[in-house]
């Protein structure tokens, strides 16, 4: 099944909160990022609640890909004080990462514009973990839900 979804929907079909990045591919106009065994949230129309569906791929198309914008925010207890650090991530590191299993992202909200969207989430590095934000201009979304 393919469901596409408009950007100005306030409440999306197919949500990807509380759902694991699995592999991320990226080409000059196109995101493709595929979801662990635990897939996504598919909206029934008949309730208007939302279900667990396995076997999910989002494709983002229109993409530039010099407008991705990643970064993490590290907590640090320095001299006994709290410190945010962001540090940025190179996308080439980030699509390496998740496709080898070394990092595991969470999502854990996402916003949608009629330019695109941003994604919050939780970034494991072994047993290091921190937030990590994700900016991407696009111009269509869609998934493949089997």
């Amino acid at each position: 099944m393919v469901v596409n979804c408009e950007l100005k929907q306030n409440y999306p079909l197919v949500s990807i909160s509380d759902c694991v990045l699995d592999r991320i591919i990226v080409t000059d106009k196109s995101v493709t990022i595929s979801f662990n065994d635990f897939g996504v949230w598919l909206k029934k129309q008949q309730t208007e609640s939302y279900q667990r569906v396995k076997s999910a791929t989002m494709h983002l198309y229109e993409v530039k890909p010099d407008t991705i914008e990643l970064y993490e925010i590290q907590q640090r207890n320095i001299l006994g004080k709290r410190y945010a650090i962001k540090k940025n991530i190179q996308i080439d590191k980030l699509v390496d990462k998740i496709n080898t299993s070394e990092w595991l992202i969470e999502i854990v909200h996402e916003y949608y514009s009629s330019f695109g969207g941003i994604f919050v989430g939780r970034l494991k590095k072994g047993r290091k973990k921190s937030d990590v934000f994700i900016r991407v201009d696009f111009g269509r979304r869609e998934f493949h839900i089997e």
